[in-house]
């Protein structure tokens, strides 16, 4: 089981604000690690103690192993693969003075290594795990929950609860739900882990066992956040946002089972929900679209092209046949019937995409048609 680490404080910082005052960053008060990697860098730093000055902040080396978990974790990452993540020196130097000199302890003593080297305008320092620390991993599930009061000061502003965080308010009426009556099977949940990775032993599943723990443990402890990025995808993201679906039926909210539902081809449904409302004059559509464009959208050059699109007969032809499929849930199987790509000798279906960060045109691999065809239309909807 994973064991708490607290450190009493009784005081709250008072925060106040001026026009000249800089903004805190925030960070979460409390994160995950494995037991096992607690415990190695523990000694390490008693058996070969830093030559830099460490500022009584041991807590910055958890913060940075919990920092990797965290964006190993992701929606991106579905086969929760040790890939590497950035760890970009110039935020993480808003937290403490000198983080570069903790990662490269990290890297000397074998727990982390650099896998990508610095791009200039491209990306950060991206790091993985070495096969040394996931193998320390391995042999002990346990884990940690660790708490980075030590990080806070006049820069840092450490957020105890969900609560705190600056997304909350706006989005009160899902996060509400992280509290204490969100509970897990955890031993059940653990159990089934055990027995997935006893009936797969061909593979490697070191990392995919530390996220799975990762994520239950994160449940059972009550380690809840939330965040949204304004600058990616402004999706709001939670302990739920990237949680596997084999654990969810281990989960309780007042002892009461959570149901989900999953609504098929949702973007291209809540589409045909926007061409209907403008079309009908729907006023609750109006108000959402002068709520994100800030201006009186009836008036727009835009919203008269849309209608003028939307009312062609053209239009309405196809219009019937595309909502259709929308609402039966077979979008992107249909749009494979229609353009019927082939697929490579492996069975793969290849797609020339671009690659933002690198600025070139890649190629990548669906499994399915459907899935390249998913890949196709989220490129014209929202290219």
């Amino acid at each position: 089981m994973a064991r708490a680490i607290t450190k009493k404080k009784i005081y709250k910082r008072k925060i106040t604000k001026s026009k000249n005052q800089k903004i805190r960053s925030r960070i979460f008060g409390k994160s995950l690690i494995p037991n096992a990697l607690k415990i190695h860098i523990d000694e390490l730093v008693k058996i070969d103690p830093p030559d830099f000055n460490l500022k009584l902040k041991t807590t910055f080396f958890y913060y940075l192993i919990a920092n990797i978990i965290k964006r190993q974790n992701t929606y991106e990452n579905k086969e929760l693969y040790n890939i590497p993540v950035s760890l970009c020196i110039s935020v993480l130097r808003e937290l403490i003075s000198n983080p570069d000199e903790y990662i490269k302890y990290l890297e000397v003593h074998n727990v982390i290594f650099l896998a990508q080297e610095y791009s200039v305008g491209k990306n950060c320092r991206k790091y993985c795990f070495t096969d040394f620390a996931l193998s320390i991993i391995d042999e002990n599930t346990e884990y940690e929950v660790v708490e980075f009061d030590d990080l806070e000061n006049d820069n840092v502003m450490v957020e105890k609860l969900i609560q705190d965080s600056i997304v909350y308010k706006e989005n009160e009426h899902l996060l509400k739900w992280f509290d204490d009556k969100l509970t897990i099977d955890y031993e059940e949940a653990k159990k089934y882990i055990d027995r997935i990775v006893s009936e797969n032993k061909m593979n490697d599943l070191s990392t995919k066992k530390m996220h799975w723990m990762n994520q239950i443990n994160a449940i059972k402890f009550k380690v809840f956040y939330a965040t949204r990025n304004e600058e990616s995808d402004y999706r709001l993201h939670t302990n739920f946002t990237n949680f596997k679906k084999m654990f969810k039926k281990f989960i309780s909210y007042d002892n009461k089972k959570i149901v989900g539902f999953d609504l098929k081809n949702s973007q291209p449904f809540f589409m045909i929900f926007l061409i209907k409302g403008i079309i009908n004059n729907n006023n609750k559509i109006i108000k959402i679209l002068n709520r994100i464009y800030k201006e009186d959208y009836l008036k727009t050059f835009m919203l008269q092209k849309i209608r003028e699109t939307l009312y062609s007969s053209s239009f309405r032809e196809e219009y019937l046949y595309f909502k259709k499929w929308v609402l039966n849930g077979e979008i992107y199987e249909k749009f494979a019937t229609l353009l019927n790509p082939k697929p490579l000798v492996n069975g793969k279906f290849p797609q020339n995409k671009y690659n933002e960060k690198t600025e070139k045109m890649e190629i990548i691999y669906h499994n399915s048609a459907r899935d390249l065809m998913k890949s196709v239309f989220f490129i014209l909807l929202f290219s």
